[in-house]
This record gives C-alpha cells, sequence and structure tokens, in this order.
C-alpha cells in the first residue's frame, strides 16, 4: 500500500502485513518522495580504473576494471540524456533561475509558470506542451510560490485542504493533487496547448490512506488550432466514493468514506519512448497514466 503521509516535504508510506501465530505483524517505512523515485545515479565499482564514457547509452554505464575486464551496468530508469553530442549524466534536480524553477539536463526541458500552477515542456525530440490549471471547483486556483525539494515541487493551499505537487524523473514528468479533507474540492480544470506529438489520454488514478482507489470520471475536448498545434481541456472530478473489493464475493463495492489524505495520481506524466526518426531521444510523449484515449 501507498499513501501521502504528511505535506511538503511529502513522503510517502509504504506498509507490509504479515500473520504470525494468529498476531497481525504491519512494518511501515517513511521515505520521502525523491528516495521513492530517485534520479538514477551510478557510483563507480570499487575496482574501475575509469568510466569507458563513449560506451555510454541511456540506460547503460561501461567500467573498464583493474583485472583488464569491463564492466556494465544496466539500469531501468535513465542514466544519460543525449544533448546532440554526447551522452550526458541525468540530473533531474529542479533548479531556480531568474526565469523560475527550470530542470533540463535530462530528456526533456521543464520550466515552472511564475504565476499561476502550470508549466511548459519540451521533449529533446521537438514535442511540446503548455499546460496550465484553470479552474478548482468552478473557481481560480489559490497561487503561492512553489518550494522546491530536490526534484520535486510543492505548492500548498491552492484551495482548501487542497496541495499540488510536480516530481521531475529521468523519463517522465509527474504532477498529483493532494486532498486533505472533505472541505476539499473535487473537480479540476486542465488546459494544454500541444504539438501533434502529444497524446492528452484520460486516468481515473487515484488512491486513499488504506489503498482504495477513488471513482473518478474524466471529461476530454481536443481541438485543432492550425496544423501541428491542438488546444485540449481535461477535466477531471472525483466523485467523493471510494472502490473497495468485497473479501468474500471479491465484487467491487462503493464506498463514502475516504480515509485522508487522498491522492489524485498521476494528473500529468510524460513518458519516454524513441520514435523512427529518432534514435536517440524521446517523442514526446504525454499521457495520463499511459491510458489510452
Amino acid at each position: 500500500r501507498l499513501w501521502l503521509a504528511h505535506r511538503p516535504p511529502s513522503r510517502i508510506q509504504f506498509s507490509s502485513t504479515k500473520q504470525e501465530e494468529g498476531i497481525v505483524l504491519t512494518t511501515v517505512k517513511s521515505i520521502t518522495l525523491a528516495e521513492a523515485n530517485p534520479k538514477p545515479i551510478v557510483h563507480t565499482p570499487e575496482q574501475a580504473l575509469f568510466e569507458i564514457t563513449a560506451n555510454r547509452t541511456r540506460t547503460g554505464k561501461s567500467f573498464l576494471m583493474k583485472k583488464g575486464n569491463r564492466r556494465q551496468i544496466i539500469t531501468i530508469g535513465h542514466q544519460h540524456y543525449y544533448d546532440g553530442e554526447f551522452w550526458q549524466d541525468v540530473d533531474n534536480t529542479v533548479l531556480s533561475t531568474d526565469r523560475g524553477f527550470e530542470c533540463w539536463k535530462t530528456s526533456y526541458f521543464f520550466l515552472a509558470h511564475q504565476t499561476g500552477i502550470g508549466c511548459n515542456y519540451k521533449s529533446r525530440a521537438g514535442g511540446f506542451s503548455r499546460m496550465k490549471l484553470l479552474s478548482v471547483d468552478g473557481y481560480a486556483p489559490e497561487f503561492s510560490k512553489p518550494q522546491p525539494h530536490e526534484n520535486c515541487l510543492h505548492y500548498e493551499a491552492i484551495a482548501e485542504d487542497t496541495d499540488f505537487h510536480w516530481q521531475l524523473l529521468p523519463s517522465k514528468v509527474s504532477g498529483w493533487v493532494t486532498l486533505y479533507s472533505d472541505a476539499a474540492p473535487r473537480e479540476w480544470k486542465w488546459e494544454f496547448v500541444h504539438s501533434g506529438k502529444v497524446c492528452i489520454a484520460r486516468s481515473k488514478m487515484g488512491i486513499d490512506a488504506e489503498g482504495n482507489k477513488l471513482e473518478i470520471e474524466c471529461d476530454i475536448d481536443t481541438e485543432k488550432i492550425k496544423p501541428g498545434l491542438y488546444r485540449t481541456i481535461l477535466t477531471k472530478r472525483w466523485t467523493g466514493r471510494v472502490i473497495t473489493r468485497n473479501k468474500k464475493t471479491r465484487k467491487q463495492e462503493f464506498g463514502l468514506c475516504p480515509v485522508y489524505p487522498v491522492c489524485i495520481d498521476p494528473d500529468i506524466s510524460e513518458e519516454i519512448t524513441a520514435d523512427i526518426n529518432d534514435g536517440y531521444e524521446s517523442s514526446g510523449a504525454w499521457s495520463y497514466n499511459m491510458n489510452p484515449i
């Protein structure tokens, strides 16, 4: 089970339960979001002389060892991004610049808006999107300067008992809303202006503090502004109900008593996939939880 446990710097709790001699034992571990999804740092092996940088790939490093053999370390997450000339080490730390909060040492360029909740995104393959949170329950969201924490940006109190979070990962940008009580809003409306390579898909992902799924409804409307440029309005609503499974019948049941905090996750994520015309970087495809339209 996974749930958000505290306000920024946000933390995630993992709990595991087992039964021994009729006694139920629960182990809880609390870690930061950055620890839960760390940037893929590969340390030089102890017996390595040096890294063979010419052999770098997006997910691999090669080292020459003292015995003369080579060792290659492959990771699931990206270790490197291609800057047009060389493979560089990924660093998805959010940096404060004169333009705002940025990240560019990865497979995309990210810039958080200085006013309002939104961002500009561009992949190194040319896909781009500008997104903005238009309204929360029909009202403009409150905006305060976000708080950076390693690869995360936290927006506190965008509405009553509601926070918003960005997390910058080597292969995607993720965002989610955290609700802390029944007084929090139930509807969010987003605007995207994006290239033809960008795909906006419906997501109905949400979870409460006990791991119960949320009943989420989504409306999506896309119009073509000009060749290669589109505008999409996505409205996401939580009905207030949670989805549980009856242990005896194994059927889904609906309840009206969520356990807070509640996480609507993710609001947006960008997955890296190379296309046929681009052997090095992403096609810039945005999706909501990678569900097809």
